[in-house]
């Protein structure tokens, strides 16, 4: 007697199964540390199942092929947008330098020593230095910076320093002095920061107490392109460590 023929699963029950392991997958996904290189590939399983599923569901199974071609491409779309999203997340993330301490030392540079201005007449004009150099100084850690090729490849430094009142986050201060973009390089970085014109009046009439912030910006982005820190991070900027010093 001839051996029948195992039946073939029903359409239910294969949309069932994909169902449930595509949900598994997702769950491994998010839940489980694991590589860059892993979490593309279930990520690239999970667009192969959903579109299967897409393709093949008891809902679309009447449908005509032009629209199950749509939604499948729709499916297919979001879910790989998704996850290259979440991929280059993790790259960067493991691609940037180990937490450590970037900022080395901060401060006024010398020559804020012989520091003497010239009052202006009215409010609305700079103040002019006469002497020394109205700017302060960061010396970040390029040998903590320099150890990922990522960081150095994609990222220049930025300084940027300000008085801080308070009133509202200091992400959203725009009166920022800020230094140049500077190449990562091993050994100390020294980042000299210009004073702004409401910088050195506040530094004049007494304010003491600065906020320093090291941020790593993308090399197309420049300091002139943003006016606060929040504006910095939304174009692609990190910041790497904030503290505070003198004057």
């Amino acid at each position: 007697m001839a051996n029948k023929k195992k039946p073939l699963p029903s359409r239910m029950e294969r949309s069932t199964f994909e169902a449930y392991a595509g949900l598994t997958v997702a769950i491994l996904t998010v839940v489980l540390p694991m590589s860059w290189q892993l979490r593309a590939a279930l990520w690239a399983t999970l667009c192969l199942i959903y579109g299967d599923f897409a393709w093949r569901s008891l809902v679309t199974s009447e449908w005509r092929r032009f629209w199950k071609v749509i939604l499948t491409a729709v499916v297919v779309g979001l879910i790989g947008w998704a996850g290259w999203t979440n991929v280059q997340h993790q790259i960067r993330e493991e691609d940037l330098p180990p937490i450590t301490s970037f900022v080395l030392t901060t401060g006024p540079v010398n020559e804020v020593r012989n520091l003497t201005t010239l009052i202006p007449r009215s409010p609305s004009d700079p103040v002019i230095v006469q002497s020394g150099v109205a700017a302060n100084f960061l010396i970040a850690n390029g040998d903590a910076l320099i150890k990922t090729r990522y960081a150095a490849r994609k990222y220049r430094l930025v300084a940027i320093s300000f008085f801080y009142d308070g009133l509202i986050d200091a992400r959203d201060v725009k009166d920022l002095s800020k230094s140049g973009a500077f190449d990562i390089s091993k050994g100390e970085i020294t980042l000299r920061i210009p004073w702004t014109d409401q910088y050195l009046r506040r530094f004049l009439r007494g304010d003491r107490g600065t906020n320093y912030y090291l941020l790593l910006v993308p090399k197309n982005l420049s300091p002139s392109d943003f006016d606060t820190i929040r504006q910095a991070t939304e174009k692609g900027a990190i910041v790497l460590q904030h503290t505070s010093g003198t004057p």
